[in-house]
């Protein structure tokens, strides 16, 4: 007798899944915990993740990249990889707790050191992740990556909210992220378990060493560049200009790891599989940048439109000041969405160094923009960050056509639509926004802009790249129970 099995769901709609559930119960637990906390606590927090936040990318991405490239790894490849980042991990954690006390004086903040002691696990804890998330990989199982991410959110989540009913501060978010960590750790070696060994063996070393390299100075660059505007505007314009900051960072971070990041990560295990077949490869290319820039843009752009009604109306006046911010950092998606469709690229063809340069000219021209522009304000310094981009974006685009041989008009015909149609529609919802707040007050407001912002990005996008939309509907479609697909007309 035979069983049918319901279709797995395929791995982007998990990568998504499990992006968009840490980005909503990230906003679940701002709307308690910022009322709570306000901006001081969260500039604090925030400075000593990005230094931490670098550490566990390097630990965890760079490895696991690694044991990716390495044709038939063995238990000995995971054991080695184990042993040699949870080394590097606690010399550099060492490192980093010393560098607060410096740090502390810059940027005026006695509780900073304390802070970054109780963070040190977090490099370890992002050390011990790296062979298990490449072992899940390889499987393509990342509906194991969804649920760690869900469970560990939520469990990390109650800790925090518990602390910050009894008036623990900035020590309520440690604590989130240390139980949130810990969860995570321990749900992904529950289910990779073989691979839990520690090892050494220098040929296995130097089979790894040199992706791990590679990506580990990519992060490096990437790292740099988020914690030179913090540290920046820290020093220059204090704690609360650094949480309002960081707020505004935050949201334009989470489209990019809702919108941008799964899409591309996917992606860029497929694009492993073309690098013979250089018109599949144009093709394949194409329509990532379009299914990126067909959700990216509009998203971007109307939260642009609606960001007064948001800080003003529905989060109060403590978080008033980040209202322009905001508009410029989720602006930067629209060139982001290019930056990240490239690196799906480059690490698909397995040209590393590509991926490094661009990092490090974002890294470069960060520090740039950010010490010219934050002394006229946390407004001009967010203004600089995001035209900086804009500009750099061209090098990724010369490098398509230099070194994937990418037609530059496929790329065209991916973003033209879309950036037209969420145009339009954000002048649309930028225009009727004061006029809705008058007649419907600040509560009502933000829905029916979002409503009203939706509606018009469809008709328009409809008419102006119906093909890539098309395509798209099919995918998502695919997704339905097949009777539902039969039964519609």
């Amino acid at each position: 007798m035979s069983t049918s099995r319901r279709p797995a769901l395929p791995p982007t709609l998990w990568v998504t899944a499990e992006k968009l559930t840490q980005q909503v119960l990230w906003v679940v637990l701002f709307a308690v915990l910022g009322p709570l906390l306000g901006p001081r606590p969260y500039g604090v927090f925030a400075l000593a993740m990005v230094a931490y936040g670098w550490l566990e990318a390097v630990m965890t991405d760079s490895m696991a990249e690694a044991l990716l490239l390495v044709p038939e790894p063995s238990p000995h490849h995971y054991a080695v990889a184990n042993l040699t980042n949870l080394a590097v991990a606690v010399a550099a954690s060492c490192f980093v707790v010393l560098a607060g006390f410096p740090l502390s004086i810059l940027i005026h903040e006695p509780q900073f050191p304390a802070v970054m002691m109780a963070l040190a696990p977090l490099p370890i804890l992002g050390a011990l992740m790296a062979g298990p998330i490449a072992y899940l990989k390889r499987k393509m199982q990342f509906r194991q990556f969804a649920l760690r991410s869900m469970l560990g959110l939520a469990i990390g989540g109650a800790f925090g909210i518990v602390c910050a009913l009894h008036g623990a501060g900035v020590w309520s978010l440690v604590a989130q992220i240390l139980a949130q960590r810990v969860a995570e750790t321990l749900i992904l070696w529950s289910v990779s378990g073989p691979i839990f060994q520690f090892r050494w063996n220098s040929l296995l070393f130097k089979e790894l060493r040199g992706c791990a390299a590679s990506v580990a100075l990519a992060r490096s660059w990437t790292w740099l560049s988020g914690l030179a505007p913090r540290v920046i505007i820290a020093a220059l314009l204090g704690p609360t200009a650094l949480g309002l900051y960081s707020i505004a960072s935050r949201i334009g971070d989470l489209i990019c790891q809702v919108v941008l990041s799964p899409a591309s990560q996917v992606a860029h295990l497929k694009l492993m599989q073309l690098t013979g077949d250089r018109a599949a490869l144009s093709q394949a290319f194409e329509d990532l940048v379009a299914r990126l820039a067909l959700v990216a843009f509009p998203v971007a752009i109307g939260l642009a439109a609606v960001a007064h009604v948001l800080f003003q109306d529905w989060l109060g006046t403590k978080w008033a000041g980040a209202d322009v911010a905001t508009v410029w950092v989720v602006l930067t998606v629209l060139p982001w969405t290019i930056f990240y469709a490239a690196t799906a690229l480059f690490l698909g063809l397995r040209i590393y160094r590509l991926d490094q340069r661009i990092q490090l000219g974002l890294a470069v021209t960060t520090v740039i923009a950010a010490l010219v522009a934050a002394p006229y304000g946390l407004n001009a310094a967010c203004a600089a960050l995001f035209f900086r981009l804009l500009i750099l974006m061209i090098v990724p685009v010369v490098f398509f056509k230099l070194y994937a041989g990418i037609d530059l008009r496929r790329l065209w015909r991916a973003v033209v639509g879309p950036l037209v149609a969420a145009s339009t529609m954000g002048v649309c919802v930028a225009l009727a926004s004061p006029v809705l707040t008058v007649y419907l007050g600040g509560e009502l407001t933000l829905p029916v802009l979002v409503i009203l912002g939706v509606s018009l990005y469809a008709g328009a996008i409809l008419v102006l790249s119906p093909g890539h939309m098309r395509s798209l509907l099919a995918d998502l479609g695919a997704l339905l129970p097949r009777s539902w697909r039969e039964a519609a007309p």
